[in-house]
């Protein structure tokens, strides 16, 4: 569809706000645009240990032993509904060469964090252009997920360790 309405908009900036106004016309597997996305520290860190990455790196604050608090804005240019998935889009004038597999990631698992139900597996991401369409699967970019069980003996593991210390 991109196609349709690209080569009609001279101008890049024009081009976002254009498409975005046609495909929500005329697409109905398109369900909203310009969708922010917003994550605060307790979300950040809860993904982090769910997925065993690290998301935005801590950086502490010089001579007090703590962390500065961390968050990620951003928006989904065109979110989806097809074929029993969610679709995360992003227009790209420069899809050719940009690879936007992290940021599409990451809003892919904001969406598993402020959805409740939706899972990483039923998200699909691309970036295109009006020439250009490139898709992924976020689930197959990230390390699978640790399980409710992995976390719980995890956190066992550790307060063991804490009370072998303090007993010692």
């Amino acid at each position: 569809m991109a196609a349709l309405i690209i080569p009609g908009v001279g101008s890049n900036h024009d081009r976002h706000s254009k498409l975005q106004r046609f495909m929500l016309a005329n697409d109905s597997a398109t369900l909203a645009v310009e969708v922010p996305i917003w994550l605060l520290e307790d979300d950040i860190a809860a993904l982090e240990e769910i997925y065993g990455v690290t998301i935005v790196p801590r950086q502490s604050i010089v001579g007090r032993g703590r962390y500065k608090p961390r968050f990620i804005t951003g928006h989904i240019d065109f979110l989806q509904a097809r074929n029993g998935a969610i679709h995360i889009l992003d227009y790209k004038p420069d899809a050719r060469t940009s690879k936007p597999i992290s940021q599409l990631a990451i809003y892919a698992l904001a969406l598993t964090r402020l959805v409740p139900g939706l899972k990483l597996f039923d998200i699909t991401c691309a970036w295109f252009n009006e020439a250009c369409y490139n898709e992924f699967y976020p689930r197959l970019a990230l390390p699978r997920p640790k399980s409710f069980h992995q976390i719980i003996r995890e956190i066992h593991q550790e307060e063991a360790e804490q009370r072998k210390i303090r007993s010692s």
